[in-house]
């Protein structure tokens, strides 16, 4: 049973790794870069300490690993979203869901 979930994690890790280096390669936003870096650094570095201390026990650890990790996915999809509506080379095959709302 436990190799089930370590492949689910491998497979998460390296779909956050492709969508993050795929978002870096068409970004123009210095900022949103920035953050994508920042995110990719700690989450690297969270499982680099994983593999030699036990910091997995605090919950805390924990939490902040998947947050972060959510946080970075986040700001790469919305990064994409928002190139291709600017009219940006974001090519992808992402199936996202938009509402634009018009008020007048």
């Amino acid at each position: 049973m436990y190799i089930i979930g370590l492949i689910i994690f491998a497979i998460l890790i390296v779909l956050f790794a492709q969508n993050c280096f795929e978002y870096l390669s068409i970004s123009k936003d210095g900022e949103s870069s920035a953050l994508t870096v920042g995110g990719i650094c700690a989450v690297v570095f969270m499982l680099a300490q994983g593999t030699f201390f036990d910091v997995w026990s605090n919950f805390g650890v924990f939490y902040l690993f998947w947050l972060v990790f959510a946080l970075t996915f986040a700001c790469t999809r919305n990064g994409r979203t928002e190139l291709e509506r600017a009219g940006g080379t974001a090519n992808y095959n992402a199936k996202t869901a938009s509402i634009d709302i018009k008020t007048e």
